[in-house]
């Protein structure tokens, strides 16, 4: 049996994608403990990942907006704008305190022709088109 090349700890949130177009998958990982992603491009192969652990970078996805939020940043891929690619969505996976309740989506848009290129398009994510009630509030069924 094949051994993994990495093992990732559950509390973990990876994020793979292709972000250098060379046909396969880099990383980037949030934390429970951390407030910004660590990216590390995946330069091996798909069958042999390797990462250069001195290349890693904070400044994801660009340096202009990296992700900065409080802590146990998240990251998740969905095509928001319906142009077929593949967008990115940071979040906090945080119920703890208050900052789940305030500017704990931002989307990113991705607008390279080949790979990911990210540009920061909101820091507000679907929460201007919901109501607010508060910290804790439940769907009741009747």
């Amino acid at each position: 049996m094949a051994r993994p090349c990495c093992t990732i700890p559950p509390w973990v949130n990876h994020f793979f994608d292709d972000v250098d177009a060379d046909g396969d998958y880099d990383i980037t990982l949030g934390d429970i403990q951390t407030t910004e992603f660590v990216f590390a491009e995946n330069i091996g192969s798909t069958s042999s990942p390797e990462i250069d652990v001195n290349t890693q970078t904070t400044d994801f996805p660009n340096s202009t907006n990296p992700v900065k939020m409080q802590y146990m940043t998240a990251a998740y891929g969905a095509d928001i704008d319906h142009d077929g690619k593949r967008d990115l969505i940071a979040t906090t996976n945080n119920r703890i305190d208050s900052s789940c309740n305030a500017g704990h989506v931002w989307s990113y848009r991705n607008v390279a022709t080949n790979g990911s290129e990210y540009q920061l398009s909101e820091k507000s994510f679907l929460l201007q088109d919901m109501l607010d009630l508060g910290n804790w509030i439940g769907a009741i069924g009747f």
